[in-house]
């Protein structure tokens, strides 16, 4: 990640894209379309990841942030492998049809609370 280029609002381009879809894995309240445009709405969201991440929130992505994006990732991933905990078999159940009766609600309100519990 340390080759990452900067970005803030009104960057564009297939790293924005990556960027959005990054912080909508990461975050649950985060549900920027990855359009590629650094706009508000993405610069907004950049400034509660780093809160979240204690370092200077200020909206804009630089060393620092795709630092802390690449830990959170590193973490997620790291959490849902273990299969032996909740959280890690759910996680093998996210976007599987559901059938019968399931009254645990969509994949989609799953998956935002795994993003709640897991990450710090």
């Amino acid at each position: 990640m340390s080759l990452r280029m900067t970005l803030r609002k009104g960057a564009k381009g297939a790293l924005v894209s990556e960027l959005q879809k990054r912080l909508n894995a990461i975050l649950a309240i985060s549900q920027l379309i990855p359009d590629g445009n650094f706009n508000e709405s993405t610069r907004k969201i950049v400034v509660v990841f780093q809160k979240n991440a204690n370092i200077t929130a200020d909206g804009v992505v630089g060393k620092a942030t795709w630092t802390a994006l690449a830990n959170a990732a590193t973490h997620l991933a790291n959490s849902l492998v273990s299969y032996n905990t909740l959280a890690g078999i759910a996680a093998r159940y996210i976007g599987v049809k559901e059938v019968g009766g399931n009254r645990a609600g969509s994949s989609k309100k799953c998956l935002k609370y795994l993003k709640l519990t897991i990450l710090p």
